[in-house]
């Protein structure tokens, strides 16, 4: 084969591997869609001044192979959907938030575990007080971790505030 039938091969070989990103990422997803969809990935939490905090929020579509470290998935395993909204809140509003979100999971029809709480007297490598719930969606079992490290900031927030993160999490 010459170096022309060689490059042209190359070229038509990366076209087609761009195409097929294009493509995959165009199809729907009916799981995050089903996250997203959730009554929860739409609360926000008010300060008590009555503001509504805005969330940075990230997601991650089924089979989009996650950045954790650790070993790498087998043949035919995906990693889950993912909708995620972090809220930097005020630190005067202290655990507040926290249980505004957990409220708000349980009156969207999530079953949570009961919230392990961080004080500042608790254990140095504790930081974020945490609940856990699941809830059937039309696509399988989502699960969703409520966090805040408002008892014990870890100084990952911007000045005067702590975070609050409403992680929602579509099970393999």
């Amino acid at each position: 084969m010459s170096r022309r039938h060689r490059r042209r091969a190359l070229v038509a070989a990366g076209l087609a591997a761009l195409v097929a990103v294009v493509v995959l990422s165009l199809r729907p997803n009916p799981e995050l869609d089903a996250l997203k969809a959730d009554q929860l990935a739409r609360w926000q939490p008010a300060t008590a001044a009555g503001a509504t905090l805005e969330p940075v929020v990230s997601e991650q579509e089924q089979g989009i192979p996650s950045v954790e470290l650790g070993p790498p998935p087998g043949l035919g395993d995906r990693e889950p959907a993912l909708y995620e909204r972090t809220f930097y809140v005020p630190q005067e509003e202290g655990l507040e938030p926290f249980e505004a979100a957990r409220r708000a999971a349980e009156e969207a029809g999530w079953r949570l575990d009961y919230p392990s709480y961080v004080t500042p007297e608790s254990d140095e490598s504790l930081n974020w007080t945490t609940v856990t719930g699941y809830k059937e969606l039309p696509t399988g079992t989502a699960v969703v971790h409520i966090h805040t490290d408002a008892a014990r900031p870890t100084g990952d927030s911007p000045p005067g505030t702590n975070t609050l993160i409403v992680m929602l999490e579509h099970t393999r």
